[in-house]
């Protein structure tokens, strides 16, 4: 058999101390105990698959992170989740997007994958699929938070005060409905400060290698507060914000936008398939292409070697090898 290992993430920003929604002492202890289900999975001789779903699943319950429960909202005032799993090792991948009553997002991924002939499935059918199969269904108000929703409020606040300095006069602010609630990218650079004041844009991820040598990537994410309802980011999308082969699986958190341009997993992937270079030569050049802020990525190689870097504030994440005790670290 060869040596397992699980990395896993709870999103990337602009975090300090000070900015934190909840007690560190919680953000770590919810990694802990993704870390150690995944780790069981593992441990046990389970697949790569079964591990870093196992991992999410106790993110996504989670209130601290913004998944499932805990999720931020949308300009709307409700939660929109998105996840996806790739089994590497088996080219095979899962996505289930716009979710609003499925309790763990990343099973109807799971769903996806494992029972219909497809890769991404969206909206309403995603939800049938995932009831088909047995998986719990809450209200969409169980996925809201009262920490969520004042950040909600506050990005609301920010934004209505950018869009008039955005736009000069006031008066003239009006003229597109869409433009006032979406405001442009402008717009969304002149709040940035108040909507990454924390992890306004997370993410949760677990990439994983087996006992087998198989490799997969999971992660789930309710996207970006105060989102425009059906924006999706680069979490469900393969390659994008997550991607597994025979040899690597990684998976990306920060600004989801600046992942899906560059194809980021998916260059990780090509970087060390076609021009050699290692896993965390690959991880840093792709990483070391995007502007300071946009995140980071976890990532873990066949061998079982592993890297983890960001270029944000700080990053939730942790990493256990067999045979070595777990790491947890935010900074």
């Amino acid at each position: 058999a060869m040596p397992w290992t699980i990395v896993i993430h709870g999103g990337a920003g602009l975090i300090s101390a000070a900015s934190l929604r909840y007690p560190e002492a919680a953000y770590r202890r919810v990694l802990r105990a993704a870390l150690a289900a995944g780790a069981a999975v593992l441990r046990a001789r389970g697949s790569a698959t079964d591990a870093v779903v196992a991992a999410v699943a106790v993110m996504e319950d989670a209130p601290e992170f913004n998944c499932a429960h805990g999720s931020v909202l949308t300009s709307a005032g409700t939660v929109e989740c998105e996840a996806s799993v790739m089994d590497g090792t088996q080219a095979r991948c899962g996505s289930a997007i716009g979710l609003k009553t499925v309790k763990n997002p990343v099973r109807a991924a799971r769903a996806v994958m494992d029972h219909t002939k497809f890769a991404v499935v969206a909206g309403p059918p995603a939800e049938e699929l995932a009831a088909k199969h047995g998986l719990e269904l809450r209200d969409n108000s169980y996925f809201i938070t009262a920490p969520r929703l004042a950040q909600l409020q506050e990005v609301q606040a920010e934004e209505d005060g950018s869009m008039v300095l955005d736009h000069g006069d006031p008066s003239q602010s009006a003229h597109s409905s869409f433009n006032s609630t979406y405001p442009s990218t402008t717009a969304t650079d002149a709040i940035a400060p108040a909507t990454r004041k924390d992890d306004a844009q997370g993410t949760v991820g677990a990439v994983a290698v087996d006992s087998s040598g198989h490799m997969a990537a999971a992660s789930s994410t309710g996207g970006m507060c105060n989102k425009m309802p059906g924006r999706v980011g680069d979490t469900p999308l393969i390659g994008c914000g997550i991607f597994a082969n025979s040899t690597m699986a990684i998976a990306a958190t920060g600004h989801g936008e600046a992942f899906i341009r560059r194809a980021s997993c998916a260059h990780v992937a090509g970087a060390m398939q076609y021009g050699g270079l290692a896993l965390d030569a690959a991880v840093a050049g792709v990483l070391g292409s995007m502007d300071a802020g946009d995140g980071g990525f976890i990532a873990v190689n066949v061998d079982g070697v592993w890297t983890m870097p960001f270029n944000t504030g700080g990053m939730f994440r942790g990493v256990e090898a067999e045979g070595t005790p777990p790491q947890i670290h935010i900074w």
